[in-house]
């Protein structure tokens, strides 16, 4: 009789053990779905664009809402686009620029700088771009990039640069 309480209390014992280990992991499971949740937030509301490209096709595979604002597209109307649709035609073509950028993050990990990118409408805008590489649970291989559009500043820095090249041609023919 004495084995047979002896067996149960080992067992209740054993069972609170496991409420107890399931309730820490529920615990666990809740700070980190809120955790989660605060980092969506972030991203969604951010003042910069950011999106994901999966580095085995160039694929866009996420934007967040600014992104798509930014160059003028409706949610989820770029995914699965080659991230060459953002970059705007010069001297090399869309895809040689990504392709330049890509390079660099396979042989770095990372790139900063800035580009020369088009809108949905053809209007032309420049962003820098901070670019990182990293592993997604989801979408396995991808770079994050985070654009900032600096189409204003980069028009003033133009302005100011004319403004004193006029400057210097005015004073070069001053009489001395």
């Amino acid at each position: 009789m004495q084995t047979k309480i002896d067996t149960q209390s080992d067992e209740i014992k054993r069972l609170k053990q496991e409420i107890n280990r399931l309730k820490r992991l529920e615990e666990k499971h809740c700070l980190q779905e809120s955790e989660l949740h605060f980092y969506q937030e972030i991203i969604e509301n951010i003042a910069e664009g950011v999106y994901l490209i999966r580095i085995s096709d160039g694929a866009i595979v996420y934007t967040n809402p600014k992104f798509e604002q930014m160059f003028g597209y409706l949610s989820g109307e770029m995914l699965g686009q080659h991230v060459s649709i953002v970059n705007a035609q010069s001297d090399t073509s869309p895809e040689e620029v990504a392709n330049e950028i890509m390079d660099h993050l396979n042989k770095y990990g990372s790139w900063s700088g800035e580009v020369c990118n088009i809108k949905k409408n053809g209007e032309k805008i420049w962003c820098h771009a901070n670019v990182s590489t990293f592993n997604h649970s989801e979408y396995g291989e991808v770079w994050l990039s985070v654009h900032s559009d600096v189409t204003k500043e980069k028009l003033i820095q133009e302005e100011l640069r004319k403004n004193e090249q006029q400057l210097r041609l005015i004073t070069e023919h001053l009489p001395v």
